[in-house]
């Protein structure tokens, strides 16, 4: 129900659009100290990525992409 108050709305809630960056060690063996050694991820609200799949469902139609 949420989601499809959203959609109606045209409202999204500022919490979907928050989230905290973790830094992750690609090569723990590697240097500790060498920025290049680490990624960063997004960890955001689950909410925001169901309501992703929602709409990328509703919208699959006028959507067009390449199987690669």
């Amino acid at each position: 129900m949420l989601i499809q108050l959203i959609i109606q709305h045209g409202y999204v809630p500022k919490g979907f659009g928050l989230g905290f960056i973790v830094s992750l060690v690609k090569d723990k063996s590697g240097n500790l100290n060498d920025s290049d050694n680490y990624r960063a991820i997004t960890i955001g609200p689950v909410i925001a990525k169901v309501m992703d799949k929602v709409i990328l469902k509703l919208c699959q139609d006028n959507l067009c992409t390449d199987d690669l």
